[in-house]
């Protein structure tokens, strides 16, 4: 995966890197609030070799005093030297509780060592620290005493311990800035795992990653419930959208020499006959004469959004009821011809797909400039996979957030076997910017 890729993951779950971080630092905020706080008391040793008659033996003894350092460090937290200064103090927890509360750092290069005691208590802190580092000075000098019982190596007080006044611990911008950061990782973590998990198709990258050629035609903002946003807010952004994409359309149609377009998608929901019926109205707007079909025989829906009668239209045409000019009806848009679905039959992928369906497609060919057909979605039912090959072109309406890449890829497939490739597809429902007129998606 490649670092773009990361980074697109944060910048699409973001708000749950946010709220991940959030919660790691408000936990990390409590735990500090509600720890216990320590104080620290530190005193310091100076340690040199006694004796040395010249400046070779001084010089000597300096390397050799160094050379000991990390083995004094180990003289503080041994039980020579620990134990009884815990029972001399009373020490809670005694010599082992004592010997964790201890440390011992030597510099390099240096023969000072900083003897250092954390307690909840800073007097005891205090005390503890001066009484280890007297009793380290008693164990240096009897571990160093040569046969004549003279001390070769001997340590003293640099700088005696003081009661601490501000506690060692917790230390809270460390504690806080910890969490952020591992706040952080385990957000992005919780992102990563969301992302690959998530197999549905929110952006118009998700579309190009399941590696076809389908050409972008539009980009539509999320909305609620079917509207005709070309009439109820003809200055919005979705109305705007939807003439950018009669612009696109007629792009890629320039070349078709039948002007029948079919409208459909994977599965229901994706909101194909709200882009349809807008769609329709845009076209109309720019001029040209359009005849919106509703081949969903099924669940119909273009009657009632232009509130127009639903009872005749393709059915009773197909059946052969009435004739096509007698069913035809005019919409609030200028230019805009309307054909509602009719009686809902028993077999409407027999309807759609009979000789009187394609006799009817060639006559609003020749009557119209463009003809729209909003159909049903190609997994759950046959009837759009019919309809594809009797029209100029078919555009796919994918729904952010609801159809899944198996769905996309299964519904392309469908028609590929009917020798059909989408002229493009319309991503829906695409996220907004709230806050700005302009959305955008990713």
């Amino acid at each position: 995966m490649e670092f773009k890729e990361y980074f697109r993951i944060l910048r699409e779950q973001w708000l749950i890197v946010v709220a991940v971080m959030c919660v790691v630092i408000s936990g990390a905020a409590v735990l500090t609030l509600l720890q216990t706080p320590k104080y620290t008391a530190s005193t310091d040793l100076f340690f040199r070799v006694a004796g040395g008659e010249s400046v070779s033996d001084v010089a000597q003894g300096g390397y050799f005093s160094v050379a000991q350092m990390e083995s004094y460090a180990r003289v503080v937290r041994s039980p020579l030297v620990i134990d009884p200064v815990a029972d001399q103090l009373g020490y809670p927890g005694g010599g082992a509780a004592l010997l964790d509360d201890t440390t011992a750092e030597t510099p390099p290069q240096q023969v000072v060592m900083t003897i250092s005691v954390t307690h909840e208590d800073p007097l005891l802190a205090a005390r503890a620290a001066n009484s280890v580092g007297e009793a380290t000075i008693a164990a240096v000098a009897v571990l160093n005493m040569d046969h004549q019982s003279q001390v070769r190596v001997k340590a003293s007080t640099l700088a005696a311990a003081e009661v601490p006044q501000r506690p060692s611990e917790p230390v809270a911008l460390r504690n806080l800035l910890a969490a952020a950061a591992a706040g952080l990782l385990l957000g992005w973590g919780a992102a990563f795992i969301r992302t690959m998990l998530d197999n549905k198709i929110r952006t118009t990258e998700d579309v190009k990653r399941l590696g076809g050629t389908l050409a972008t035609l539009g980009v539509l903002p999320e909305v609620e419930g079917p509207q005709l946003e070309m009439l109820t807010d003809p200055t919005g952004i979705a109305a705007e959208a939807y003439r950018r994409l009669a612009t696109n359309l007629r792009f890629v149609t320039v070349d078709n020499a039948r002007n029948t377009v079919l409208v459909t998608s994977s599965v229901q929901s994706e909101g194909k006959s709200t882009i349809a019926s807008n769609l329709a109205i845009a076209l109309a707007d720019s001029g040209e004469n359009v005849l919106l079909v509703d081949a969903d025989l099924r669940r119909p829906t273009v009657a009632s959004v232009f509130a127009l009668e639903g009872a005749a239209g393709l059915t009773t045409v197909l059946s052969g009821q009435a004739r096509i000019d007698e069913v035809l009806q005019v919409s609030p848009v200028s230019q805009l011809t309307l054909l509602a679905a009719g009686t809902l039959p028993p077999n409407p992928s027999t309807l759609v797909g009979s000789t009187r369906m394609e006799a009817l497609l060639a006559w609003a060919e020749q009557r119209f400039d463009v003809v729209l057909i909003d159909s049903p979605p190609l997994l759950p039912v046959t009837d759009a996979a019919v309809l594809a090959p009797q029209v100029g072109s078919v555009m796919l309406v994918v729904g952010s957030g609801i159809v899944t890449k198996p769905e996309l890829t299964e519904a392309i497939a469908a028609l590929d076997r009917v020798d059909t490739t989408p002229a493009g597809y319309v991503l829906n429902r695409a996220k907004q910017n709230l806050g700005s007129r302009a959305y955008k998606y990713h």
